[in-house]
């Protein structure tokens, strides 16, 4: 019986990749035709199995040549451009029998087509299909690399940093730009490399020398700009934020008492530092550093002095304000200043936990009294130190036990101190976080001599006073009980009787 074009092709596939007979497969092919109803019917290009609902793989038809015989060139020329389709069990054989599916534009083409392109483990039929898929060469070594890992120095496209160094691209590290030339400007860490860009916009300039700098190198004294090495020729004095000399301890301990004075707002800080440095007594006592919260002000700080020798240096405070108001220095008009006191922890007792203890009473009564307290230090923005009012202090289920009893219902004040000095942070009314002393925050600053004695004699009678009464008393003593006590615990009588008389003034006994 005559065959169709079709069925010849299938047969001629099963004998030539099954390795039948053709009548076997003639046979196996009139069954396949009974059974599906005359329906059409497909046989895999790699197996031979004939297949009902194959799996279609739609090319470009010069994309099957595999061969390299003479006339088939003809054949190409005559066909090019048409779409042809060849037939699988599923993707997998498609896959197995040397086809390649492009990830961008879905085309099917031969694994060894010259224009494939591998990258990772994504195939594109040409560079425009990477391209489109967010790949782009290099322009140095050729490596491939995604857009959203590639360097793009100038235009150009760069599959790391090292390949647009070595063509000669360098990235600011200010802006993160890629610039052909760049200049080396001082930071803090050395030197670092800027675009000309933002070295007109950002960096400064030593006026001196002409170097340029970062803001953090650069040092403003007046209204000009140096870099450390030239700014030590027009300031010896006045250190940055966080100098600390080596310590002296002024007076017999172990209640010590160090003093941070902030002024601001002056015209000539060099000159108002060389004043302060002037005066009879002040370098052994005292140093200067900036502060970061100040527009451009003096921290005036303290060595650890007793109350006594505080009040030994009366004539020097008077100097120091005289000094400040005669280059437009403040301190309470300012707004911005404190006045900070800090205490010597040793002074509460030996033990760690007991100094805990102790700072934990102050801490209680600075909360249960800060109305009176924001009346005594005239300082009602607490945005740098925070009264925590609301603070829970009970300490947490997996704390270590410092009480001998762990089953009472409230838990003991070494306990809570350890639960507050866990929860302290250092912007509150009083710091727990310097190793050696607690750090009173709540004054204002001033420049007036009488406030400025009131408050050390104030701290200095706390101590006292919490020494001398357990966590009960703290928690149940009237605020004119309280203040009777403090007075009375003041060891020096000029600083008692400046107390004396700002209370009365603020209307607190």
């Amino acid at each position: 019986m005559p065959y169709t074009t079709e069925q010849i092709n299938i047969v001629s596939k099963m004998v030539r990749l099954q390795g039948a007979s053709i009548e076997s497969a003639l046979e196996t092919l009139g069954a396949f035709e009974r059974f599906n109803g005359g329906e059409e019917i497909y046989v895999d290009e790699r197996t031979g199995e004939v297949v009902y609902e194959p799996f279609v793989v739609r090319y470009d038809f010069p994309a099957h040549c595999g061969y390299r015989r003479s006339w088939f060139g003809e054949l190409l020329k005559r066909n090019r451009g048409r779409v042809a389709e060849r037939y699988y069990h599923d993707r997998q054989s498609a896959l197995l029998d040397g086809w390649v599916e492009c990830e961008k534009c879905g085309r099917w083409f031969r694994h060894d087509n010259p224009e494939r392109l591998t990258i990772g483990e994504s195939d594109f039929c040409s560079s425009d299909c990477a391209n489109d898929a967010g790949y782009y060469q290099c322009e140095h070594c050729g490596d491939w690399v995604h857009e959203d890992d590639a360097v793009d120095a100038c235009d150009y496209i760069y599959c790391g940093t090292s390949c647009a160094e070595r063509d000669g691209y360098y990235q600011c590290e200010h802006c993160g730009e890629w610039h052909e030339t760049l200049q080396d400007v001082r930071s803090t860490y050395g030197t670092v490399p800027w675009c000309g860009s933002c070295v007109d916009n950002d960096a400064y300039r030593c006026d001196d020398c002409g170097a340029y700098m970062t803001a953090g190198a650069s040092q403003h004294i007046g209204n000009s700009y140096y870099c450390p090495e030239c700014a030590e020729n027009h300031q010896d004095h006045l250190h940055e934020y966080g100098y600390v000399p080596p310590i002296r301890f002024f007076g017999v301990g172990p209640l010590y008492l160090g003093v941070e004075l902030e002024t601001d707002s002056g015209y000539d800080r060099m000159e108002y530092c060389d004043d302060l440095m002037g005066i009879e007594g002040f370098p052994d006592r005292f140093w200067m550093t900036k502060d970061g919260s100040l527009d451009n002000g003096v921290e005036i700080t303290s060595m650890p002095m007793t109350l006594a020798e505080h009040v030994a240096c009366h004539g020097m405070y008077e100097l120091i304000a005289e000094a400040a108001r005669s280059h437009g220095f403040v301190s309470h008009n300012s707004g911005r200043c404190g006045l900070h006191i800090h205490v010597s922890r040793a002074a509460l007792g030996k033990s760690e936990v007991v100094q805990d203890a102790g700072g934990y009473k102050m801490m209680r009564l600075l909360q249960r009294f800060e109305r009176q307290f924001h009346i005594f230090s005239r300082r009602t923005d607490t945005n740098w130190c925070s009264y925590k009012t609301c603070g829970n202090y009970e300490p947490m289920d997996d704390a270590p036990s410092i009480s001998k009893r762990d089953d009472q219902k409230e838990p003991g004040v070494l306990r809570k101190a350890a639960a507050m000095k866990r929860e302290t942070t250092h912007a509150q009314a009083l710091n727990f976080q310097h190793g050696s002393t607690f750090e009173f925050r709540i004054f204002r600053g001033t420049l007036k001599w009488e406030t400025y004695y009131a408050c050390l004699a104030i701290v200095e009678g706390i101590v006292h006073t919490v020494k001398q009464h357990g966590s009960t008393w703290v928690e149940s003593v009237t605020w004119y009980d309280l203040i009777d006590e403090i007075v009375g615990n003041v060891t020096e009588e000029f600083p008692k009787k400046c107390l004396e008389e700002y209370l009365e003034e603020k209307g607190l006994r």
